[in-house]
C-alpha cells in the first residue's frame, strides 16, 4: 500500500492500523481470532508499506480468502475515502 504523492507520511501506528483492515477484509487475519495467520507489515520508505502473511492458521487449518484480493480492494478504497488519510493500495 502506497499513500499518493502529496499526501502527509503516516505514522507507524496508521500504518499498522491499516495493514490490520486489510487482513481482517481479506479474511486472511480476523479481528480478534488468536489463531489466524501471521503476518508483518514492512515499512521500508515513508509512503508505503508491504505485508507478508502466511496461508495456514495457528490451528493448521487455510485462513477463508477466496477473493481476498477484491476484499482488500474494497476496504482499500474505504480507506482511501476517509478524510484523514489516503493510502492507495496498487495492484503490481
Amino acid at each position: 500500500m502506497r499513500t499518493a504523492p502529496g499526501d502527509r507520511i503516516l505514522s507507524d501506528d496508521e500504518w499498522a492500523q491499516v495493514a490490520r483492515r486489510i487482513l481482517y477484509a481479506s479474511g486472511v487475519a480476523p479481528e480478534g481470532d488468536e489463531r489466524a495467520c501471521r503476518w508483518i507489515a514492512v515499512r521500508h520508505a515513508p509512503d508505503h508499506i508491504h505485508i507478508v502473511a502466511t496461508l495456514v492458521r495457528a490451528d493448521r487449518t487455510r485462513p477463508r480468502h477466496r477473493k481476498d484480493g477484491i476484499r482488500a480492494q474494497a476496504e482499500c478504497r474505504k480507506i482511501e475515502k476517509e478524510p484523514h488519510r489516503h493510502p492507495g493500495c496498487r495492484d503490481r
